[in-house]
């Protein structure tokens, strides 16, 4: 719904139904548990993650921008992360 309407206001509506046919979608669900104390730190300091908002920079030649997205996250709990 939000890429016909982006699609629409784009005046780029012949070209909405090849790419939805040409997008495919992936879900992965990841479960981190609390780290032992005793193993080794593993992972970085800092990470940076490509949000999908980014396509609707490139569809409108910059006119539409993917807002910030910052997660803090809890090292003493179990979390989980969809994407």
């Amino acid at each position: 719904m939000v890429k016909k309407m982006v699609f629409e206001g784009l005046n780029l509506r012949k070209y909405l139904e090849k790419h939805l046919e040409e997008t495919s979608y992936h879900l992965k669900v990841m479960k981190y548990r609390v780290a032992d104390p005793s193993e080794p730190t593993m992972g970085l300091a800092n990470s940076f993650v490509v949000m999908a908002g980014e396509s609707f920079n490139v569809l409108s030649n910059g006119r539409l921008h993917a807002p910030f997205h910052r997660v803090v996250m809890n090292a003493n709990k179990t979390r989980l992360s969809v994407g």
